[in-house]
């Protein structure tokens, strides 16, 4: 075997080992795709749920009505609890509304339906 034939025959493994390396590197960045994206999903719904918190606590002040216990609503409260909510301009009831047109076609209030149920169902205030 002369020196030319052996670093073609040299060559063939190294060909195929490239080509191997290649392909893990394709793969990983496939992998690396996947993760970012699931971490750009985890970063939303992060942003989300600290939006959440944020408005929690500016509205628990005003159930709390200046007393230490919270007042959930009932029918005696609703209305003047409601209008401080209002008021203070923490609740979007038409982007409510849109975001959630099973609630619009309910005909519900959607302050009190957020406060009663799309708070813990994870609905976005609109």
């Amino acid at each position: 075997m002369t020196a030319k034939s052996t670093r073609r025959v040299a060559r063939g493994p190294v060909r195929d080992e490239k080509a191997a390396l290649e392909e893990r590197l394709a793969e990983r960045f496939v992998e690396i795709a996947e993760l970012s994206r699931l971490l750009a999903e985890t970063q939303q719904e992060n942003r989300r749920l600290a939006a959440h918190i944020a408005w929690i606590h500016e509205v628990v002040p005003i159930l709390r009505g200046g007393g230490g216990k919270l007042k959930f609503l009932n029918r005696r409260r609703d209305v003047g609890l409601l209008a401080r909510l209002r008021k203070k301009r923490l609740f979007n009831a038409d982007a409510y509304l849109a975001a959630n047109p099973d609630v619009a076609r309910a005909g519900v209030d959607p302050l009190q339906h957020y406060l009663a149920h799309g708070l813990s169902e994870g609905r976005s205030r609109g």
